[in-house]
């Protein structure tokens, strides 16, 4: 006859203890994965907060400086266009200078000579018109 199993029981108590040890780990390692959430999304909503904020600005600066270089390509557009118009107009200038060249050059080879002459004509009329009014004036003698 065979009496009560008595040989396991210790072991018995002891397999329950680490499924209480496995148990109470899993859930201390759930716990600590939900405070590392919370903690991921406290982050992530900080950075999301920021970030949309950052972002809105940056966006903003972009829309002012796309509207700062649409301007300046207008004006750009307008100051190329009146370079334009001023080279014409002094294209024409230059080519009617080309045209009166050889009156200028003539006038330029001929000034002093005309200039000279000029000034003797005048000293002949102011010395006639002395006369008229009774002035003498005596020959040069020849040297």
């Amino acid at each position: 006859d065979m009496g009560e199993y008595s040989g396991k029981k210790a072991e018995g108590g002891t397999i329950i203890e680490v499924l209480q040890v496995f148990a109470d780990d899993i859930n201390k390692d759930r716990e600590d994965a939900q405070t590392q959430e919370n903690e991921s999304r406290a982050t992530y909503d900080t950075f999301t907060g920021k970030g949309g904020t950052q972002m809105k600005a940056l966006s903003d600066a972009i829309d002012n400086l796309n509207g700062a270089i649409t301007m300046k390509e207008a004006s750009h557009s307008e100051a190329m266009d009146a370079r334009r118009t001023e080279a014409r107009d002094l294209a024409g200038v230059l080519e009617t200078m080309r045209a009166a060249d050889p009156d200028c050059l003539f006038m330029l080879v001929n000034f002093a000579p005309r200039n000279t002459n000029r000034h003797i004509e005048v000293d002949g009329l102011h010395k006639a018109k002395a006369i008229l009014q009774g002035a003498s004036f005596e020959k040069p003698q020849a040297a």
